[in-house]
């Protein structure tokens, strides 16, 4: 299994310690609603950590032979691609593509470790779909105003430990940041070659650091494109480490002599 480094909990904590007194001044500094750093995360920072989570759902469900499952795994494998085509208007041929990956990597992994795969999906789909569950409520129940909506800061914006009120409106859907939580899903990656590669040592410390800078990279560009402020992109990636720190303890791994290999991230 992958633990968790101390060190990025502690980079988190640090990041809500200065956001606490600083979100405001760091925004206002950074802004840059014309960045193309900041609009290629926002169309792409999703991508990576939804195609893993599209391999782990056809893996987990592809050989059922219950029809309501079927159906929600098509449901859900849809619902994937159709969120990657919103997010980044890729033509019709290159989803295709990526749908054709996803099987294919499926299948692959499938072969390769059967027992190990059922276990790394249930990991991936259940940090996938908790996190959303749970950023999506507190969103709706913080209602954080977006800092590129702010226009008299002195009135309009709230730290992010005060509630301000409920909502369904995009506007106060900064706290916490989605982006930043489904970015931070890569950390699914490290598992995924701890399983299957767990002899590998390079390609996990290369899929560790790929992992941290992607994360990194994504939190960084919804500050500057406005969409979030420090705390936000923090509490976001927070969440999702701590569903996936769960989810590796909570489903068994008796047996799945690759995955008891031990890591670190």
């Amino acid at each position: 299994m992958i633990r968790i480094h101390p060190l990025i909990y502690s980079l988190i904590a640090l990041l809500l310690m200065i956001g606490t007194f600083y979100d405001l001044p760091i925004s206002m500094q950074v802004f840059d609603p014309s960045s193309g750093f900041g609009s290629f995360f926002q169309a792409y920072g999703h991508v990576p950590s939804l195609f893993l989570c599209g391999i782990a759902a056809i893996l987990l469900f592809k050989d059922s032979r219950n029809a309501l499952t079927k159906c929600l795994f098509i449901v859900l494998v849809g619902i994937l691609l159709m969120a990657i085509h919103r997010m980044t208007y890729l033509p019709l041929v290159v989803m295709v593509l990526l749908a054709i990956g996803m099987a294919w990597a499926a299948e692959y992994f499938s072969r390769k470790n059967y027992a190990g795969g059922i276990y790394w999906s249930k990991v991936a789909t259940s940090t996938l779909l908790m996190s959303n569950i749970t950023l999506q409520c507190l969103k709706m129940i913080w209602g954080r105003p977006r800092f590129k909506y702010i226009t008299h800061p002195e009135q309009e914006f709230f730290p992010w430990y005060k509630v301000n009120h409920l909502t369904t409106e995009d506007v106060f859907m900064s706290f916490p940041s989605g982006h930043s939580a489904n970015a931070a899903i890569i950390v699914c990656l490290v598992l995924l070659v701890a399983v299957f590669y767990s002899k590998n040592r390079p390609a996990r410390w290369l899929a560790m650091v790929f992992a941290f800078i992607w994360t990194g990279l994504v939190m960084a560009s919804r500050v500057v494109y406005g969409n979030h402020f420090v705390t936000d992109t923090a509490m976001g990636t927070l969440i999702t480490l701590l569903f996936f720190q769960h989810f590796q303890n909570y489903y068994p791994v008796e047996n799945l002599e690759d995955v008891k290999t031990p890591g670190k991230l």
